[in-house]
C-alpha cells in the first residue's frame, strides 16, 4: 500500500482505500486504537470513495498522537483541494492539536496564502485564537515575515474587537523581529493593534526602548507620540527602560519629543532619568546627562525617598557613576534624604554594616585566648 502514495502526499489520500480493499480483499480501515487515524495509515487517491471518507466525521476528526487531524496535515502541506473536502465535516476547522494550533495556525506558519484565505472564510474567528506558545495567526505571519498573509489576516479582524486577540501582540512581534515594513503596514491597516499591551503592561514603544531598536523607536514615537509618556506595570516610561539598559541612542531620540525632562518621572519612586541611570550604574548615560546643559535641572533632584542620583549611586555602590558625580561641582554633596543622610553618611552606614560581622568574628575568635590566659594571683607567695 505504501506504493500508492508518497509520504506526506495528502492530496492523494482519497482513492487508495478502495483500491487497497479491492486488491487485498481486506478491511477498508484498520483498527484506530492500534494503528492511529485512517488517514495516517492509508493515503488514497481521489475517487468515488472520497465522499464516504471525507464525510464520515468520526474518521476525519480523529487525531494522531500529536493531536493532528487530517485537516492539520493538509494545512501544513498546503493541500488546498484536500482541505476543501475535509472542511465539509462540521467542527473540524476549529480543532486544535497538542501545540494548540488550529489548521489556520498551520497554514500561516507554512506561508500557504490561498489555504489561509479559504480557512478564514470558513472560520474567521480563529484569527483571534492563540496557540500554546501564546501566538495568534497574526503573530505567526509577522514571525514568518509573510506580509501578504498578515494583510489578509488583518482584514479578518474587526477593529472594534482587536482587544479579543489572544496571546502576544503582532506589533510587539514586529518590533522583536525588527520588521519595520510590517509595523508600517499594521499602522496603515489596523492602528488599533498598537494599543495592545504586553504581559508587563508595556506599550509597543517600551520594547524597542529595551532592545535599542532605533528604527522602531523613531517610527513609534512619531506615529504614536503619546506612547512615550505611558507607563508599564512597573511604573516605567519607555525612556526609563532605555536608561536602565544603558541605550544612549534611544534616550537621545526619545528626549527630543518631550521639552520638560524633569517631568519624566517613574511612577513608583518619582525618579528622573538620571536617578535611573545612576541606580543601575549606566556611566555613559550619566556622563551624557551631566554634559547636557538642558538636563542640568536633573542633577540634584530628590525622589520620593528624598534620594538624589548621588544617593542612589551610593546605595547601589556604582563606583564609576560616583566618580562622575562627585567630580561635578554642580552636585550638592550635602543634601540629605528622608532619613537625614547625606551620600557620605550612607557610605559610613554601609561600612559599619560591613565591619560589624568582622568585629563580631574577631571578638568570638579572641574568647578562647582569654580563657587560656592564667589568672593573676594576689597575696603571699607560696615561697614567701
Amino acid at each position: 500500500m505504501a506504493g500508492e502514495s508518497g509520504e506526506g502526499d495528502v492530496d492523494n489520500f482519497i482513492e487508495a482505500p478502495g483500491k487497497y480493499s479491492a486488491e487485498e480483499r481486506g478491511p477498508l480501515v484498520r483498527d484506530y486504537k492500534r494503528t492511529g487515524p485512517f488517514w495516517e495509515i492509508v493515503p488514497p487517491h481521489r475517487s468515488r470513495h472520497q465522499e464516504w471518507l471525507i464525510r464520515d466525521m468520526r474518521r476525519t476528526t480523529k487525531a494522531n498522537f500529536q493531536g493532528d487531524t487530517a485537516l492539520h496535515v493538509a494545512a501544513r502541506a498546503g493541500k488546498i483541494h484536500t482541505a476543501k473536502l475535509l472542511l465539509d465535516s462540521d467542527g473540524i476547522v476549529g480543532m486544535a492539536n497538542n501545540a494548540g494550533n488550529t489548521a489556520l495556525h498551520e497554514a500561516v506558519k507554512n506561508s500557504h496564502y490561498e489555504l489561509t484565505r479559504m480557512l478564514l472564510n470558513r472560520g474567521s474567528n480563529l484569527v483571534y485564537e492563540e496557540n500554546r506558545e501564546r501566538k495568534c495567526p497574526l503573530y505567526l505571519a509577522v514571525e514568518m515575515g509573510d506580509l501578504r498573509s498578515l494583510v489578509l489576516l488583518m482584514e479578518a479582524v474587526d477593529g472594534e474587537k482587536v482587544s479579543l486577540l489572544e496571546g502576544m501582540s503582532p506589533v510587539h512581534g514586529a518590533v522583536m523581529h525588527e520588521r519595520i515594513e510590517m509595523l508600517k503596514e499594521m499602522s496603515k491597516q489596523k492602528k488599533e493593534l498598537f494599543y495592545l499591551s504586553d504581559v508587563g503592561g508595556g506599550t509597543p514603544l517600551h520594547l524597542p526602548a529595551y532592545a535599542n531598536y532605533i528604527d522602531g523607536v523613531k517610527f513609534l514615537v512619531n506615529e504614536f507620540t503619546s506612547s512615550a509618556v505611558e507607563y508599564d506595570k512597573e511604573g516605567y516610561l519607555p525612556i526609563h527602560i532605555a536608561c536602565k539598559m544603558g541605550h544612549l541612542e534611544t534616550i537621545k531620540e526619545l528626549i527630543q519629543h518631550w521639552p520638560f525632562p524633569e517631568e519624566l518621572l517613574n511612577f513608583k519612586e518619582g525618579q528622573n532619568i538620571l536617578h535611573v541611570a545612576a541606580k543601575y550604574g549606566r556611566a555613559s548615560i550619566v556622563k551624557y546627562i551631566l554634559g547636557n546643559l538642558e538636563l542640568e535641572k536633573l542633577i540634584n533632584v530628590k525622589d520620593k525617598e528624598g534620594n538624589t542620583p548621588l544617593h542612589l549611586a551610593t546605595l547601589q555602590w556604582q563606583p564609576e557613576v560616583l566618580l562622575s558625580l562627585t567630580r561635578d561641582n554642580r552636585v550638592d554633596l550635602k543634601l540629605v534624604n528622608n532619613g537625614n543622610l547625606t551620600a557620605l553618611d550612607i557610605v559610613d552606614e554601609q561600612l559599619k554594616k560591613v565591619d560589624a560581622p568582622l568585629q563580631q568574628k574577631q571578638r568570638q575568635s579572641n574568647l578562647p585566648i582569654k580563657r587560656l590566659r592564667p589568672r593573676k594571683r594576689f597575696g603571699a607567695s607560696r615561697f614567701g
